[in-house]
């Protein structure tokens, strides 16, 4: 019995030693990185929404509040050129394929990467960076106003944040651009089909003037096999002039299923804005190019959603926006928003409310 007494007081003591030296190598790790400038940030985004679909024949109507998600951003400089970034979101789960099981979806909690990676910059120039890790496929965001629907770039090659890497370089003040190869298993394809091969783009950015940019990009985006995809091709520019501002986006590509490629219409988004005063913005937009009626539009071929929302909203016609932005304070907006989808005999609207807080 001394005996197992003296073992089991060994043994004790060892596991004392064992998390006194844990606990100074941590310590040592820290104070090793004390030198990594790290700052934190993120936003909040609560909705009010209420939609009538007649389209859909399940949920015709909905009239709820929604919190869309709480987002944290950080970002650790381990150098003057290197370091790390990363964002993590809390959405409210969804019930549907893209969120993993119907149990999981209504009593589970969304929470997802949304990016997270390591950046070095002038590797091979002044002003260029290499991304690697879980990043975001190029930006197709313009600087648009509309929240309930996006624009078509956005929306068509939205969810395809994967692992992969990413190389831009901003040449001179008035041109850049930007190059990625990403695994074809990303944010949207989730489920088990065995997704080959890579997701790859490329975007120019060029500002003739001041109050003038222009985008022009490429997306490849394989699908279940390398002989499914889509590939788009998108054209955006931005006009602000004193209080007027101006959007525009031109969008064509191929849908190719099994080899065989079905050249899809071209789609248009148009939006005008005015800064009627310092906090508040109001704007109008819609679209063209978009027929539910006909298998080349881009409508059908992929579809929009409430994104933002993250309801199941979904416009397959072209679309009319009014809304106006208003700015409470420096870090917080407010914005609501009405839309119209050209549907020839069935009622389609959305009406919303959003607040966002920055942090």
């Amino acid at each position: 019995m001394d005996c197992r007494k003296k073992y089991l007081k060994e043994e004790k003591d060892l596991k004392r030693l064992l998390s006194l030296l844990l606990s100074l190598v941590l310590l040592a790790s820290f104070a090793s990185l004390s030198f990594a400038a790290v700052t934190v940030g993120g936003n909040l985004r609560v909705w009010y929404q209420a939609t009538s679909d007649e389209t859909d024949t399940t949920n015709k109507s909905s009239d709820t509040f929604r919190f869309d998600r709480l987002a944290l951003t950080f970002a650790s400089e381990l150098s003057a050129v290197d370091g790390f970034k990363g964002e993590v979101q809390l959405r409210q789960p969804r019930n549907d394929a893209n969120s993993g099981t119907s149990t999981s979806a209504k009593f589970g909690t969304d929470i997802r990467v949304d990016n997270a990676y390591y950046y070095q910059k002038g590797m091979f120039f002044e002003d260029d960076e290499m991304d690697i890790g879980y990043i975001q496929q190029l930006p197709f965001k313009g600087a648009y106003n509309a929240i309930v629907l996006e624009s078509l770039a956005n929306a068509v090659i939205k969810d395809s944040n994967s692992t992969g890497i990413k190389y831009s370089n901003k040449i001179t003040p008035q041109f850049d651009f930007a190059l990625a190869v990403l695994s074809a298993k990303n944010q949207y394809n989730k489920d088990d089909t065995t997704y080959d091969g890579y997701d790859y783009g490329i975007r120019f950015n060029y500002a003739p003037i001041s109050q003038l940019k222009i985008g022009m990009g490429y997306v490849k985006d394989i699908g279940s096999g390398k002989d499914t995809y889509k590939t788009i091709y998108a054209v955006d520019a931005t006009y602000n002039a004193g209080p007027f501002g101006a959007y525009a986006e031109y969008l064509s590509g191929t849908s190719t299923s099994t080899g065989t490629d079905t050249d899809l219409d071209a789609a248009t988004y148009l939006e005008l804005s005015y800064k009627v005063m310092d906090p508040l913005t109001l704007y109008v937009g819609g679209t063209s190019g978009l027929d539910s009626t006909k298998a080349t539009s881009f409508g059908n071929a992929f579809g929009y959603k409430f994104t933002d929302a993250d309801s199941d909203f979904q416009a397959k016609n072209n679309w009319m926006v009014i809304g106006a932005k208003y700015q409470l304070a420096p870090n917080t907006a407010l914005q609501a928003e009405y839309v119209s989808v050209d549907n020839d005999n069935a009622d389609q609207t959305a009406a919303a409310v959003r607040l966002m807080v920055s942090f």
